[in-house]
């Protein structure tokens, strides 16, 4: 009987050449775990700022036509108001909150929601990509929203609606190219410092080349 010893030479993350490291990144970006992740990362988020909404998102990043970020389903109006509250109060900053901040006076938000409170028009709805999944931010329209005014009332809210609805388009144009950006740079990139972190947390070794050490 022979008996026969194997030697393997595996490597920490900050022990590999620049080349290894880039695979060993690129290994971990092309499996289902980040992808996991944004979508937690998003529904932690929606969770907390639109708690009163049912809203949804669809996205699709993968560098190719109709690809984006999309926003729909039902608004609740008083989300949108507790965001310009924030935003007026600091607690938010500006940044892509701006549109909801500065985009109608104070006065025009207290009659926007004695509209919504006369008429209980309390939901919008975001509009659905049925095709592909970029933005249809810029096709929020609120005619269905405001349909139900009496015809003694459309010269008290027509403007103010219309206003609103502007607001509302230049917010989600942003809003949807933000989480777009960011799933973009959530799902293609990752620095080494991350990165070095993730593997010595769950202890993950490699050949030379970068390859996932395993005895498998």
């Amino acid at each position: 009987m022979r008996e026969v010893t194997l030697t393997f030479h595996v490597y920490r993350y900050d022990e590999l050449n620049d080349a290894a490291k880039k695979k060993a990144k690129d290994d971990f970006l092309q499996t289902n775990i980040q992808n996991d992740d944004f979508q937690y990362t998003l529904d932690d988020f929606y969770e907390h700022m639109f708690p009163n909404s049912d809203l949804k998102y669809q996205y699709s990043l993968c560098y190719c036509q109709g690809d984006g970020f999309n926003t729909y389903g039902s608004l609740s109006i008083k989300d949108i108001n507790e965001i310009r509250r924030r935003a007026a109060s600091g607690e938010l900053c500006k940044g892509i909150y701006e549109p909801v901040y500065s985009g109608m006076t104070d006065d025009e938000w207290k009659l926007l929601m004695t509209y919504s409170d006369e008429y209980d028009a309390s939901y919008i709805v975001l509009p659905f990509n049925r095709i592909y999944d970029y933005s249809l931010a810029r096709n929020i329209d609120l005619e269905d929203w405001s349909s139900q005014i009496l015809p003694k009332d459309k010269k008290k809210y027509a403007d103010v609606i219309e206003k609103f609805q502007h607001v509302l388009r230049k917010f989600f144009d942003g809003f949807n190219k933000y989480w777009e950006r960011y799933g973009y740079d959530f799902l293609y990139n990752i620095s080494d410092m991350q990165f070095e972190d993730l593997c010595e947390a769950n202890r993950w070794e490699f050949n030379e080349n970068g390859a996932l050490w395993t005895l498998d």
